[in-house]
């Protein structure tokens, strides 16, 4: 058997190692393009609309939250709240309220800034509301 040896300069290994690059990017840019994945359209319904319901404990007793979603986002909130909750936690009506109107107004419920009298209370509903929203999630 005969052996060959194959000697090769440097100028023919640099053009052999970018002639290999190009192909390389050629290869990633043709999967990157073709790759058939497509993104989901824009318009696309994030969320199920219906009632859901959240609850929060004040004490021993519980306030319901309810929240009304479209495909959109919350539609609506409402509150059921005892007597004995509202006597006890004077504030939980006019944080309530806020609360109603700021959502009604399409605030996100994350971005919501409570009265500084009452920010452990609107935070409790806040994440309330936030637990009936991401029940609503397709």
């Amino acid at each position: 058997m005969a052996f060959r040896v194959v000697t090769l300069r440097l100028p023919q290994l640099v053009r052999a190692a970018v002639i290999l690059m190009g192909v390389l990017i050629a290869i990633l840019l043709a999967v990157t393009l073709f790759s058939g994945k497509s993104s989901p359209p824009t318009d696309a319904a994030l969320y199920q609309p219906g009632l859901y319901t959240a609850s929060v404990s004040f004490g021993t007793q519980t306030v319901s939250v309810e929240v009304i979603m479209n495909s959109a986002g919350i539609q609506s909130v409402s509150y059921q709240i005892p007597d004995d909750v509202s006597s006890v936690y004077p504030l939980i009506m006019t944080t309530c309220n806020m609360i109603e109107q700021q959502v009604a107004a399409g605030g996100d419920p994350s971005a919501i800034q409570p009265d500084s009298n009452a920010t452990d209370t609107a935070s409790y509903l806040l994440r309330a509301i936030t637990a009936a929203k991401n029940k609503a999630l397709k």
